[in-house]
């Protein structure tokens, strides 16, 4: 058995990952011969157990022998899509050539418009659904991701998360903020925040060196201040737990975390390239106005519409990667007395392709906490679905626990309360309700 259909179905297996293999909507009509009841048999399985057979199970089973596989699935489900287009078209033209030998040269038009149409819906699968006949598969597959605990990445903001449900493929989000109040911190903590769950973040600046990224990101993940890591000024239990840290990640099993120099990456296009090479679960892009387009353009609006729509359809889309971008406001924000999507500097653009726009104050929020522990406010100035709201977020470079950027209210695991020592006096607080 070693047709272009048993070939994927082979290397989806081999692979393991239900999540793309659920993306490519594959039907029983596109396989031909024995290999629908492969499909059949691989399709059942994962309905019933949440996971791919064994290969000798499908071998023994159904008495069959798997192909050798040396290619990952998105190469062979290329030439699988090719086929069946040339089959579907070849037995379209044999049947519009014996309706024009009958003299039937309007039916044959109608045959083949429904060929070609049929053809295009199958080709956009993944993006045009009759509710009708499609929907019940398109909601399971959903449901399966979902039991199976494969839900979106995660943003680390239970404001944010349980109004999203994380971060899943075709999202775009752009945290919007003046100049240096913070935007880099809340993209590496969302990176972090992944990280920490076991995906792969794909950090990537226009603005910084991997160096100066590295060192928020250990600063982060050890609680040190960050300018006592740039400095190198550190005191030895400072020093003595930021080496050890270091030391230990490379045997900590946990997945990669790519941090790119923008230079590398000045286009949607290399960025593209990047997705399929590191395969990330998320892709953060830090000062994505600067992003290339791949047609030189005059205009620097036109430049980043250009560049948020690549990352819609070529990153969050095609690759199906979700993205978080970071852009500044306009002058205008700091007079406004409620920030929108029209405060965002650059092209209208960004607000009206992004699926989810965080807008971040310039200072410290003035409605601090009775306790004076230094907080942001963070506006959601657009939901997925249209919500608005706001929550405040930790703003903690010096004062304990050090880099702590979580939503503000949220009770976290405190070392210090454990050796008796200080305690982080956190207060919950309840998250506002949205407003639609």
């Amino acid at each position: 058995m070693n047709t272009s259909g048993s070939k994927l179905l082979a290397s989806i297996i081999s692979q393991g990952d239900l999540s793309e293999y659920l993306k490519m909507s594959l039907n029983i009509d596109m396989f031909l011969g024995i290999e629908d009841g492969l499909f059949q048999f691989i399709d059942d399985h994962v309905s019933k157990h949440g996971s791919f057979p064994n290969p000798q199970t499908v071998e023994q089973h159904l008495d069959i022998e798997l192909p050798d596989i040396v290619e990952p699935p998105s190469y062979y489900l290329e030439h699988f899509e090719n086929r069946f287009y040339q089959q579907s078209l070849k037995k379209g033209m044999l049947a519009a050539q014996d309706l024009l030998k009958k003299k039937e040269p309007l039916n044959a038009l109608n045959h083949l418009q429904e060929i070609v149409v049929g053809l295009t819906i199958t080709k956009h699968r993944q993006k045009l659904v009759n509710y009708t006949e499609e929907a019940g598969k398109l909601i399971k597959d959903h449901y399966k991701q979902q039991w199976l605990g494969d839900h979106g990445i995660a943003l680390g903001w239970d404001y944010m998360d349980s109004m999203t449900g994380g971060l899943l493929p075709g999202d775009v989000l752009a945290f919007i903020g003046r100049p240096g109040t913070g935007k880099t911190y809340n993209l590496l903590h969302m990176g972090m925040t992944a990280w920490d769950s076991d995906k792969i973040p794909l950090v990537i600046s226009m603005e910084m060196n991997p160096l100066a990224l590295s060192q928020r990101v250990a600063a982060m993940q050890t609680h040190i201040p960050a300018n006592y890591i740039k400095t190198g000024d550190l005191a030895p239990k400072f020093k003595e737990k930021l080496f050890n840290t270091l030391d230990a990640n490379p045997d900590s099993n946990k997945p990669p975390f790519w941090i790119v120099d923008g230079n590398l990456t000045s286009s949607v296009k290399d960025i593209a390239l990047l997705c399929h090479q590191l395969k990330p679960d998320a892709v953060y892009v830090d000062g994505a106005y600067m992003l290339v387009p791949d047609e030189k353009k005059y205009q620097k609006h036109e430049m980043i519409a250009d560049s948020i729509q690549g990352l819609k359809q070529r990153i969050a889309g095609d690759i199906g990667t979700p993205v978080v971008t970071s852009y500044q406001f306009n002058r205008e924000q700091t007079k406004a007395k409620q920030t929108g999507t029209e405060h965002i500097g650059g092209s209208d653009a960004i607000g009206q392709i992004a699926s989810i726009v965080l807008g971040l104050s310039g200072d410290d929020d003035d409605s601090k906490p009775s306790n004076h522990e230094p907080v942001k406010t963070v506006d959601v100035i657009k939901g997925r679905n249209g919500e608005t709201g706001e929550f405040k977020i930790n703003w903690k470079f010096n004062t304990w626990p050090y880099m702590d950027f979580s939503q503000y209210g949220t009770k976290k695991h405190d070392p210090k309360e454990e050796a008796g020592g200080e305690q982080n006096d956190n207060h919950e607080t309840e998250a506002p309700d949205l407003e639609y």
